[in-house]
């Protein structure tokens, strides 16, 4: 389910796995919107600058920013 509402909020019919490479340029060059899911003190602990916390346990995709591409991160990709 939440994969079809981010699918929808990102013109996409699913999601995909970028690598840290990939994630490095669209961040550099392109310019994108990080959406870290973590928990808040997980994000505490360290996170990408300007990326926004927005934990996936109280997740909702109206406060995910409208335009451009967005990148949701986590820990180890599982959520």
């Amino acid at each position: 389910m939440l994969t079809r509402i981010l699918g929808s909020l990102m013109g996409t019919a699913g999601s995909a796995a970028i690598g840290h490479e990939e994630l490095l340029k669209l961040h550099l060059d392109e310019g994108c919107t990080i959406v870290d899911v973590r928990e808040a003190d997980e994000y505490a602990c360290g996170h990408i600058p300007s990326a926004i916390n927005l934990p996936l346990s109280r997740f909702d995709p109206a406060q995910v920013p409208c335009g451009g591409r967005i990148v949701l991160i986590c820990q180890a990709g599982g959520r």
